[in-house]
């Protein structure tokens, strides 16, 4: 069994045992998204970096593997995203912009703009904006991973779409 909280200490023996129970599923995950091997490779590496570098971080032991894969399943569609467009519609962000009838409902934004948006929100906001916007996981789900109350989770959405929208309010 592995030692979780030998592994947010830093037990250099613990996170081996760590990455080897989980690099094959986490794999598999990457390589839903990602059919190129050496780029899967590459994210499950940089995803176990951040896993490593966040551990002590995770709040709720239990979560643990819902917590990896959401951080791989990240960084695959971050990928994919990045290589497979420029352009994000804003359309796609749920967030309800005032327009008038004359603007194009259409607009896009730059995908480097969009995530440096998202990477200033507040750290609560980011990632339930994330979770929710990203990755369609419902308040529930949300809270549950992060373990927050689902009002919380629905709170600091409506938060992040907010302070996104004044971020965003000229594109």
């Amino acid at each position: 069994m592995i030692q979780i909280d030998a592994c947010k200490q830093g037990d250099k023996d613990a996170l081996g045992e760590l990455y080897t129970v989980y690099a094959h599923k986490l794999e598999g995950v990457c390589r839903h998204y990602i059919k190129d091997e050496s780029v899967a490779e590459d994210i499950l590496h940089d995803a176990f970096i951040i896993i490593f570098m966040s551990l002590k971080d995770l709040k709720d032991n239990s979560q643990l593997e819902g917590w990896m894969i959401t951080i791989v399943r990240n960084l695959s569609l971050k990928y994919l995203k990045s290589t497979d467009k420029r352009n994000f519609p804003l359309s796609q962000l749920d967030i309800d912009f005032a327009v008038d009838e004359s603007s194009d409902l259409d607009k896009s934004i730059e995908l480097e703009v969009l995530l440096s948006a998202i990477e200033n929100l507040p750290k609560g906001d980011r990632e339930v904006f994330k979770l929710s916007v990203l990755d369609g996981l419902s308040h529930k789900e949300i809270g549950k991973l992060l373990g927050i109350a689902p009002h919380s989770s629905s709170s600091q959405l409506f938060r992040a779409k907010k302070i996104l929208r004044n971020m965003l309010i000229d594109y």
